[in-house]
């Protein structure tokens, strides 16, 4: 991340490695004859295998920078799918629940996210 300060030069804070990992499986829980229209019911675990002790010049860096966060976390979500050829639509609810706190005793907030998409085909 370049960091432009108004008093003063430029610098850059930089951290690399793996971050958690995300165990998840999906289910159709209903689904038309002709498969035109579906929903998706999704769920899994952040396990907390990514660092959040990153540090740069002896300071830690900010939690938005840290690899992991340092919490076990649910990841539950909703997917609606439709189509007719040759267009695609969805909606989306992806959710992160962290759970407890970390070895700071920080614990990140919630994630709450929904999305929609169109889609078409442009060639067969």
């Amino acid at each position: 991340m370049d960091m432009r300060p108004r008093q003063g030069s430029g610098f850059t804070e930089h951290s690399d490695g793996i971050g958690d990992v995300e165990l998840l499986a999906t289910y159709t829980a209903w689904q038309t004859s002709d498969l035109r229209h579906r929903i998706l019911i999704k769920g899994g675990n952040g396990i907390p295998t990514g660092s959040n002790d990153v540090m740069m010049d002896g300071f830690p860096l900010e939690y938005c920078m840290q690899l992991g966060s340092g919490t076990v976390s649910l990841l539950p979500g909703l997917t609606y799918l439709g189509q007719a050829p040759p267009w695609g639509w969805g909606l989306d609810f992806d959710s992160i629940i962290q759970l407890g706190t970390n070895d700071h005793h920080y614990r990140f907030g919630n994630r709450y996210q929904p999305s929609v998409w169109i889609a078409r085909d442009v060639v067969d």
